[in-house]
């Protein structure tokens, strides 16, 4: 029975994959991504969870830290010390809210966002190899698919946490 878009079982999915070195890729991929990340951080003078906060304020808006502790998997007192070290390096600062005071929002400079932005020029320098490689509506595809991934991941991360 078909269960993909495609009209393929997950199975046929899982031994296609597995005959194009699927499994390789994937590891490969998997470590690139995160190297990428971790030199950039390193150039930045942050750590690869800074920079990760930095990128979720940049994406999403200002939030709590309870907020942004969710999105980062980390305890309270371990997202208090990342925005602690954002905002020592300059990258964020706490806003306390205007109608109740006690609310206090992270927020990122932008400044240092563009700067983050800079840190991540020669990846996107690299990756704009694919408009030579593939034609408009396969780079559509190609976004489309790690639009895909990238909800697969956070589903898949969730899950990882939730069997601690």
């Amino acid at each position: 029975m078909a269960d993909t878009p495609a009209g393929w079982t997950s199975a046929e999915v899982r031994t296609a994959a597995e005959n194009a070195g699927g499994e390789s890729v994937f590891r490969e991929f998997l470590s690139a991504t995160v190297l990428n990340a971790h030199a950039a951080a390193e150039r930045l003078g942050l750590r690869l969870m800074d920079l990760q906060a930095v990128n979720l304020l940049a994406d999403a808006g200002p939030m709590t830290v309870g907020e942004l502790g969710t999105r980062l998997g980390t305890p309270a007192a371990t997202t208090t010390r990342v925005v602690d070290r954002l905002e020592d390096a300059g990258y964020a600062r706490r806003v306390r809210g205007d109608t109740d005071r006690r609310r206090v929002r992270v927020d990122v400079d932008p400044e240092r966002t563009r700067a983050v932005d800079e840190a991540f020029a020669p990846t996107r320098r690299h990756l704009a190899g694919l408009a030579t490689r593939y034609s408009p509506e396969q780079i559509a595809l190609l976004f489309d698919m790690l639009a895909f991934t990238t909800g697969g991941f956070k589903r898949a991360t969730a899950e990882i946490r939730d069997e601690r």
